[in-house]
Formats: structure tokens, sequence, C-alpha cells
């Protein structure tokens, strides 16, 4: 079973937002605290949802299952707006810590693929 490593996942997190923000030089491209935030609830339910599929359907570290979500359900986990939960995901994306994102419409949940260099496993 494909459990996260919360505690090693999310300081890969913040050695991978520590990297990309030495690279860049204007602070309004850096990733800034509250964008680390959506992205350590994310990783959160993501980790829930992990567990849920691998219950379901067992799956390979080379194929990791995506994570529904919405911009609605992001905002209430951050307690912010919804306009604000689509800004830290396209930050997010830009700065790899998402790298991928499908979108099914406006009465659909999307899709969001981590990178794998964020996510650290607990094999049992």
């Amino acid at each position: 079973m494909y459990l996260l490593n919360y505690t090693y996942t999310l300081r890969a997190l913040d050695a991978h937002v520590s990297t990309y923000n030495q690279k860049e030089e204007h602070y309004n491209v850096k990733v800034r605290a509250a964008m680390v935030a959506t992205a350590q609830q994310l990783l959160k339910i993501y980790g829930i949802a992990l567990a849920k599929a691998y219950k379901r359907n067992p799956f390979s570290s080379d194929a990791l299952p995506s994570l529904r979500t919405n911009n609605v359900q992001i905002a209430k986990l951050t307690h912010s707006s919804t306009r604000t939960a689509h800004r830290h995901l396209i930050r997010l994306q830009e700065a790899g810590i998402i790298i991928k994102k499908v979108w099914h419409g406006s009465k659909a949940p999307y899709e969001l693929w981590f990178n794998p260099e964020v996510l650290v496993f607990i094999l049992s």
C-alpha cells in the first residue's frame, strides 16, 4: 500500500520551493507562504485519496492516480476565495510542484498530478 509520509513529503516540498525561489529574481513570481500552505493542504487530501484508490485498485509508483478536486474545495481547505485558490494552483504549476492539470469543464472537478520528486511514500 502506498501512503504518503507527510513529514518527508513536506520537507521535499519546502526544498523544491526553496530551490525554485532562489532561481527567480522577481518577488512576484516566487512561491509565497500562502501558496505553500495550499500545496500542503493539497498533499494532505492527495494522501487520503491515494489510500482510498489503492484499496479499490492497487497501482504502482510509476502510474500514480490523479487528485480530483476543484477551486471550491481548495478554497474551503485554505480559508480563502476560489480566485485565490486558482491563482495558487497556477503558481504551483509554474514552480513545477503540480506537473499536470486536466480540466473537465466547469461542472466537473479537474485532475492534478504532483511532481514525483515532492512525494515520499511509506510502503506497507
